[in-house]
Order: structure tokens, then C-alpha cells, then sequence
């Protein structure tokens, strides 16, 4: 049986396990959101540390894939939701981020708020549609 007949090669495997992680990232944090707030919720991701390496761009890449795909089978999986799972993926392999929350910058239109997430100068999940650039940034988190 060579490589290619097998039905789930390493790789495959992988990014199956890590939609399948993000997946129940997201309802975790979804949830736990919604009924215990914030700071409980936060409590579930490592504090931001010196001296820890921020992810690679391609296990950065694979992260906000999956939790961008996995987030479509999670009502209200809104940006705050996502950037924590994100962060809770890459905690979980060691590597450093933050989460920024930032508010819009336009005087005058209802206030409105949005999180994103970063590792190193990388944004991570958040800014899809180069959002973050209309967002004065006012709170980096865990």
C-alpha cells in the first residue's frame, strides 16, 4: 500500500485534529462566555510570557483556517470567541499572543468594538477584511 492509497496521510490527519480542536475551542469559549463572562472564560489561556517564541506563519495560517471554518458550526461565534480559541491553539503548542480589542474610530456611529488576535507582528484571526486598521486599539488581553 503505498502513501498515497491510505486514507488519511500525517498531514491530513493533522489539520482534521485541529478543525476538530478548534471546534470545540470555539463552543468552549462560546459558552463559557455567555454564562460565566470574560475574566472566567480567560482563565482557560496562558498568560502572555517574555522570552516565548510567537507562532510561524504557516502553524498561524493553519490555525485561523481552522477556526475560521470550524466557527461557521458555532452560533454567535463572534470575533471575541474566535480570537480566544485561536489563542487556546496556540497556547496549547507553546507559542505567544495576545488578544487586542479595539474600538471604531469613527466619531459619530454607534460604538462599536472588535477583537482580534496576535502573535508576534502576525495577526492571527481578526482582520479577514483588514478591519483592524478602522480599530484604535484600547485593551490587549492574556
Amino acid at each position: 500500500m503505498s502513501q498515497h492509497d491510505r486514507p488519511f496521510s500525517g498531514a491530513a490527519f493533522r489539520s482534521v485534529r485541529l478543525l476538530l480542536l478548534a471546534w470545540f475551542s470555539l463552543l468552549f469559549f462560546r459558552l463559557t462566555l455567555s454564562g460565566l463572562g470574560y475574566n472566567l472564560s480567560k482563565r482557560a489561556l496562558r498568560a502572555e510570557e517574555e522570552g516565548v517564541r510567537p507562532a510561524s506563519p504557516a502553524f498561524a495560517r493553519r490555525t485561523a483556517l481552522a477556526v475560521n471554518r470550524a466557527s461557521r458550526f458555532v452560533p454567535r461565534a463572534t470575533c471575541l470567541v474566535r480570537a480566544m480559541a485561536a489563542k487556546f491553539l496556540l497556547d496549547r503548542k507553546g507559542y505567544a499572543s495576545s488578544i487586542c480589542v479595539g474600538v471604531a474610530k469613527e466619531a459619530g456611529t454607534p460604538l462599536k468594538a472588535h477583537a482580534w488576535l496576535k502573535s508576534g507582528d502576525l495577526i492571527v484571526v481578526g482582520d479577514e477584511e483588514r478591519q483592524t486598521a478602522r480599530y484604535a486599539p484600547f485593551m490587549k488581553s492574556v
